[in-house]
């Protein structure tokens, strides 16, 4: 009996556009591939942080996220994150240190 074929497609991360958005950083490579960092700008303490990878990976290559400035809320993406690629949190918390608020 043949092996079952296991999908290892990559996708690719997008980078957001518009005004309201603000280029953070890149972390350092992580699963082949430095990360994106950009945060949304809007009046409101919660800010919409979105993580993008630069290059093509298997499994999930766009993360969205919500800061206050002092840590990430918990919320499903995070939590994927926290699962699949946990050294990328702390990554992520590096480059948006002191940049949010």
């Amino acid at each position: 009996m043949p092996e079952a074929k296991v999908s290892r497609q990559k996708f690719s991360g997008n980078i957001p556009t518009g005004d309201d958005w603000e280029l953070l950083g890149f972390t350092d490579e992580i699963d082949g591939t430095k990360w994106g960092v950009s945060v949304k700008r809007a009046d409101h303490p919660w800010k919409t942080v979105k993580v993008f990878a630069t290059n093509r990976v298997v499994t999930k290559a766009n993360y969205w996220l919500s800061s206050n400035g002092t840590r990430f809320a918990k919320g499903r993406d995070y939590v994927i994150m926290e699962t699949n690629r946990p050294e990328l949190i702390d990554a992520v918390a590096k480059v948006c240190d002191d940049r949010i608020a």
